[in-house]
């Protein structure tokens, strides 16, 4: 009996630190994603009414899927201040991504972009529907 107790008593905090980091997990799962290049494992999570939004552009998820494959090599990045907001059915989280990209005559490249993304659960898996780049003011 002590047994079980003790058992209960290590998983409950952990499935209350699972409920509360949903978006930061997902957020984590993009980026491994994007950085590997694998858009169809994102095309698989993608909602069929993504939308995107850059500083110039609004797109859809088409559009959005072919960016990613042609998008250059990024050699490591970085998540900052992730902010999850949960509710039943749709979760919004902001954060800063810093990219890297290889070294080119010894000077990395590095840029930064504060980022908003909304997920919403459809039978019962985690969609991705929007993202935004908010713009930095400095």
């Amino acid at each position: 009996m002590k047994k079980y107790l003790l058992l209960i008593g290590l998983m409950v905090p952990m499935l209350a630190f699972a409920d509360t980091s949903k978006g930061e997990t997902l957020t984590n799962m993009l980026w491994k994603d994007i950085q590997a290049r694998s858009v169809k494992k994102i095309a698989h999570y993608t909602s069929k009414q993504f939308q995107a939004e850059n500083t110039s552009t609004i797109f859809t998820r088409t559009e959005f899927l072919q960016s990613l494959e042609g998008l250059g090599p990024i050699d490591h990045y970085q998540l900052l201040n992730i902010q999850t907001t949960q509710g039943e059915n749709v979760i919004t989280v902001t954060y800063l991504v810093l990219l890297f990209s290889p070294p080119v005559n010894d000077i990395t490249l590095q840029t930064s972009r504060q980022i908003i993304d909304v997920w919403k659960k459809q039978d019962d898996q985690w969609k991705w529907v929007s993202e935004a780049y908010l713009t930095l003011y400095t």
